[in-house]
């Protein structure tokens, strides 16, 4: 997830399928997204083409990527700076997503995130040493945080 979010030319189906076709989802998978992220104008427009980039806010493109890494359900999510720089309803509703439907997907975060936020169980930090022009060793913060679902019956 680049901070600068990628929303492909086509119609919104396509730019959420992205890479993949847009027969790999059900048509509900597209529209529940959508409505998970705050989106929920755009399902009547899932199969219209055009420059969703020119479209959309950056917030609001920033949220369809998201949409798309939701149906992508991937087992590994990169973040650079994404969430910085968008505006605190659809940073909540975002990190809800990461902490719900993906939360068996591993995260590495690369920002200025608030490491208490809930969403980072640890944090490391690389500080620059210009003495040794090398990075300098520092412990990982272990941050201790409640689980966020009680355990499922079974495992009881």
């Amino acid at each position: 997830m680049p901070r600068t979010p990628y929303v492909p030319p086509g119609t919104l189906k396509e730019a959420l399928a992205y890479p993949s076709p847009v027969d790999r989802f059900k048509g509900e998978d597209y529209s529940s997204a959508l409505s998970r992220l705050g989106l929920e104008r755009l399902v009547p427009m899932l199969d219209e083409s055009r420059r969703w980039d020119h479209t959309l806010n950056e917030d609001e493109q920033q949220a369809v990527v998201f949409a798309r890494l939701m149906l992508h359900a991937p087992r590994w999510i990169l973040v650079d700076e994404a969430l910085d720089s968008i505006d605190v309803g659809t940073r909540e509703r975002i990190v809800d997503v990461l902490l719900r439907e993906l939360a068996h997907s591993g995260l590495i975060y690369i920002g200025r995130a608030d490491p208490k936020s809930g969403v980072f169980s640890r944090v490391l930090r690389l500080v620059n040493d210009p003495a040794t022009r090398r990075l300098a060793r520092h412990r990982a913060e272990h941050l201790r945080t409640a689980p966020l679902y009680p355990p499922p019956a079974a495992a009881m």
